[in-house]
């Protein structure tokens, strides 16, 4: 691992960050983001945990790779911003190229830790939403 040059000053920037670096399709860009530490957990949906900086970086670049012109839109976020940690929770509507409408949602967590080199990502898990029609204000829930 290098040594990151940017530094984020709230979750929220990371946030941005993160989305842009899928639009972007760039794994340099959303390596840039994780926190440097074999603790971080990357979950796609319908995946299995991915734990390591060097699997988060390998399961990225796969995406990547096979996936060109993705996009999200986001919808309810969520923030919850304690000291040092933070979460987003959102829904991830998902696009690629040139889609009129989403292929599928994903319910979404982002977990951001503040290091001494600014907020970063520490976790993202994503579940694919099987009924889009269940808000997150009041549907079932198991």
């Amino acid at each position: 691992m290098s040594a990151n040059p940017l530094f984020f000053t709230s979750p929220e920037e990371v946030a941005i960050a993160f989305y842009e670096a899928i639009s972007r399709a760039d794994a340099d860009m959303m390596m840039a983001i994780w926190a440097e530490d074999e603790d971080v957990i990357c979950v796609h949906p319908g995946a299995l945990p991915l734990v390591g900086f060097g699997a988060v970086r390998a399961a990225w670049a796969s995406v990547f790779a096979n996936s060109p012109g993705m996009r999200f839109e986001l919808q309810d976020p969520i923030w919850h911003v304690s000291g040092t940690m933070a979460t987003q929770t959102v829904v991830e509507w998902i696009r690629f190229a040139e889609d009129t409408a989403p292929r599928g949602g994903v319910a979404a967590t982002n977990l951001f830790i503040r290091t001494l080199h600014g907020w970063r990502l520490l976790g993202h898990h994503g579940s694919p939403i099987s009924n889009p029609q269940t808000s997150n204000n009041g549907g079932t829930l198991h």
